[in-house]
């Protein structure tokens, strides 16, 4: 089954034991959500530009419950 990065995925990501980890959306390529051990989200998206090198985008969040995650 693909994984998709919704609300409630992303709420019930495992948090590492050490270090961080970072799971990647089947549908949209190039996006994830990295978790780390501390319990912090952060999300990212890799992309190759026209020339063929590698790019991400960083943007990190903080998630209480109550929050809404749009996208």
């Amino acid at each position: 089954m693909p994984l998709h990065l919704t609300d409630p995925v992303i709420r019930g990501l495992p948090t590492p034991d050490k270090g961080n980890r970072i799971a990647y959306d089947d549908i949209v390529k190039g996006f994830g959500c990295r978790v780390t051990a501390a319990g912090a989200r952060s999300f990212v998206l890799n992309y190759l530009t026209k020339s063929g090198r590698e790019g991400a985008v960083w943007e990190v969040v903080e998630i209480e419950a109550g929050d809404v995650v749009s996208g």
